[in-house]
């Protein structure tokens, strides 16, 4: 039997549906992966609008913020609270404002779960850290790690935080979940105006 030869057009036609057939492969698969993609990656979410207009630090931002209809408790993509992201601009104006407009004092952030309250702790606010407690603030409350107020304050070496916290008579024996009080903490960290005002207040 005569075979038949394959002339040099019929290599090229040849070659031509593999590549064909490779190109659908690669765009099926190439579909495949971005239908995996997160969510996320496909669509950018704009920050919540009261949360642009605290980071400004503009007290007529967040005013019209409010007459646009938002409230003090709206929260930012990460879970944070409105009053957690004021106290963060370190504006009283800020606080105050939220506080006068109805925020949650004791409401915690999502992830963190820390308050307002231990917010102006960890940033060394003790005016804030009043001015919050004046309205209401819990100064016993613990986030997940167990630290309550006086907790961090010891931790951080943030003295005046710390006499504003023993004037609204927070609890100086709680631990965290090391079981390391106040005391126990401002001594390892060498923090000595800490250790002495808590000795002074009777934390053991």
């Amino acid at each position: 039997m005569q075979t038949k030869r394959r002339t040099s057009a019929g290599y090229r036609s040849m070659a031509a549906r593999a590549l064909a057939v490779a190109l659908v492969a690669f765009s099926a698969m190439a579909g495949a992966l971005v239908l995996q993609l997160p969510a996320a990656q496909a669509q950018l979410v704009p920050e919540n609008d009261m949360v642009v207009a605290i980071r400004t630090g503009e007290v007529s931002a967040v005013e019209e913020a409010f007459l646009a209809g938002l409230s003090a408790n709206e929260r930012s993509l990460k879970g944070e609270t409105a009053l957690i992201e004021a106290v963060r601009t370190g504006s009283r104006a800020l606080v105050e404002l939220f506080i006068d407009r109805g925020a949650r004092i004791n409401v915690a952030a999502r992830r963190s779960r820390l308050t307002a309250l231990e917010e102006s702790v960890r940033i060394n606010r003790p005016d804030l850290t009043r001015i919050l407690i004046t309205a209401g603030a819990d100064v016993d409350k613990a986030g997940t790690d167990g630290e309550t107020p006086v907790l961090i304050a010891a931790k951080l070496g943030h003295a005046n935080v710390v006499e504003a916290l023993i004037e609204a008579d927070a609890y100086l024996n709680d631990t965290d979940n090391t079981g390391r009080t106040p005391l126990t903490l401002a001594r390892e960290r060498r923090h000595t105006a800490v250790v002495r005002m808590l000795e002074a207040a009777g934390a053991e």
